[in-house]
């Protein structure tokens, strides 16, 4: 969403709401990321890392680790796109919320069953184990493929214009 808002932007001459959409998103990724990684420990010595250490400390809402990144970075994202589409809509005069939602629903149904299949499968491998590089590479590409592949089966169930866009696409490259 944010790389098809921002250079509206641009062509409108408002280079600076893009710069404070990404400043703003920043600030929420680092809060949100001391919020939810969790306690850190200052291995290492290094004064950045006891800061950063102690502001995990300060901000604590769950103790998430890299899952708490990765949603930090999805809330990040979430902030960025909301800080450029009111100021475009308003200034535009309108903007078509209901394309967007009723592909951000279909989006969402679709990952329920993509969510399902990875969690069935993730539990098949000691990640944090040593060794077996090459067994967990496998099963990660297999993860992967299976949580493609039950995105992908529901979304063409749902349909959608994205479906349309994707199959006109495939069919070129023949």
């Amino acid at each position: 969403m944010v790389r098809v808002v921002a250079p509206g932007f641009y062509a409108l001459r408002a280079v600076r709401t893009p710069l404070w959409a990404a400043g703003g998103a920043f600030v929420v990724n680092i809060i949100a990321s001391l919020a939810l990684i969790g306690p850190l420990a200052n291995a290492g010595g290094s004064s950045v890392a006891a800061a950063i250490a102690r502001a995990a400390a300060v901000l604590p809402i769950a103790a998430l680790g890299q899952v708490g990144l990765a949603l930090a970075a999805s809330l990040a994202v979430i902030v960025n796109a909301a800080l450029l589409i009111v100021p475009i809509t308003r200034r535009l005069g309108g903007f078509a919320l209901g394309p967007v939602a009723a592909s951000l629903a279909r989006s969402l149904i679709a990952s329920l069953p993509m969510v399902l299949a990875v969690e069935a499968m993730v539990g098949g491998v000691e990640w944090t184990a040593s060794g077996g590089a090459l067994t967990k590479g496998l099963w990660l590409a297999a993860i992967v493929a299976a949580g493609g592949a039950a995105f992908g089966a529901t979304a063409l169930l749902l349909g959608g214009p994205e479906v349309g866009v994707l199959r006109r696409a495939l069919v070129k490259r023949r």
